[in-house]
């Protein structure tokens, strides 16, 4: 799956070919807080300073996860533009799905804000998002709100469109203190079926500071594939 971004989830979890049922997972007593959370500020900052997360792998099929997202810098183009970027590399490790092992490189490419404008997946997928991320300042424990689509294409060419993603938010409870901010990622063809849901889950501080918890993934029409990660 895709490093933090808040829009590609790689493609190593696209490749896990499992039989057996799913897997679940989640915390018990949950608190609505009632503070106000600046998603997009801690967001900007996460982008900006990068971070390294390992995370283990249960349900269909267990193993390990890691995550390492650079810093993001100027220096880059895409589209044309000017832009941010920094690199995400995923590596994967399962015990009883193929393939056993693999690792995934990406490039996420940002606005002079640092909200995400695409992403190109290393022989695999290019994507172009069709209108600016948003992300809330002041969020509250049961707001939801949309947060962009992204166009997918088998390269750079774009000649090709395999697909599309969907980027919603959904702020969580969690302490009185903190919240979690739910990326929900929907993965579909060009017929616009469901392919895959992706939800990543990030506790949000009181200050808006980021920490990636957990990632859930639930393939669709007619696979029972699911993992998660924590």
């Amino acid at each position: 799956m895709r490093a933090i971004k808040l829009l590609s989830i790689s493609i190593l979890l696209l490749l896990v070919s499992a039989c057996g049922g799913g897997g679940g997972g989640g915390s018990s007593g949950p608190v609505a807080s009632t503070n106000t959370f600046d998603v997009k500020s801690g967001w900007v900052r996460l982008v900006a300073s990068g971070f390294t997360k390992n995370l283990t792998v249960s349900g269909t099929c267990s193993g390990t996860y890691s995550i390492t997202n650079s810093p993001a810098s100027a220096g880059a183009t895409f589209e044309g533009a000017s832009v941010l970027s920094n690199t995400n590399v995923d590596t994967m490790t399962l015990t009883n799905c193929t393939p056993a092992s693999d690792v995934s490189t990406e490039t996420d490419y940002y606005d002079s804000n640092y909200m995400p404008v695409g992403y190109s997946v290393l022989g695999s997928d290019y994507a172009v998002w069709t209108t600016t991320a948003t992300l809330p300042t002041a969020a509250r424990v049961g707001d939801a709100s949309i947060v962009g689509t992204a166009n997918i294409y088998s390269n750079s060419t774009k000649s090709t469109r395999t697909g599309k993603q969907d980027a919603t938010l959904v702020i969580e409870a969690d302490t009185a203190t903190t919240a979690i901010a739910n990326i929900v990622l929907k993965y579909y063809t060009t017929s616009d079926v469901l392919k895959q849901t992706i939800q990543r889950r990030f506790r949000v501080a009181a200050d808006g500071s980021l920490t990636l918890i957990s990632m859930d993934v639930q393939f669709a029409n007619g696979s029972t594939t699911h993992l998660v990660m924590n």
